[in-house]
């Protein structure tokens, strides 16, 4: 992820742009994290709900179902791994 001061991105909106379609940017105001800029596509990833398939039953599941599951794991293994102690 990368970096940018606030004056910075004004002097290079462009660049920045480009580089948040690929990344998110983070924007720094008085050396304090002010904002991020993100493509559209990964918004509305972010504010999507992540679901698990109703089956959880393995030899019922597709694999659509099952990509599904691991891809859910992957993203919130963090806070599993916290809850879990």
């Amino acid at each position: 992820m990368a970096t940018v001061t606030s004056t910075e991105f004004q002097q290079n909106v462009g660049k920045y742009n480009d580089l948040a379609m690929r990344e998110p940017v983070v924007i720094t105001k008085q050396n304090r994290e002010a904002l991020v800029l993100l493509s559209v596509e990964d918004y509305k990833r972010l504010k999507q709900p992540e679901t698990l398939p109703e089956n959880l039953e393995g030899d019922k599941m597709t694999d659509e179902d099952k990509k599904r599951v691991r891809e859910f794991m992957e993203t919130h293994r963090r806070t599993m791994d916290k809850l879990a102690l």
